[in-house]
């Protein structure tokens, strides 16, 4: 499954609650294109993240 287009919804989240998706993401093993998803947010935004 490719996610395509912009996620409006992705603009809500604050860079706290972004990273922290990421994070809790990544642990359960969600799916690779969501992940992706969500790093590409980070890197849009500039957050550093501290593992």
């Amino acid at each position: 499954m490719k996610l395509k287009g912009k996620n409006k919804n992705m603009d809500k989240l604050s860079d706290e609650s972004l990273v922290l998706a990421y994070k809790k993401a990544k642990e359960i093993e969600l799916d690779v294109n969501f992940i992706q998803l969500l790093k590409k947010e980070i890197t849009k935004r500039k957050i550093l993240i501290r593992d």
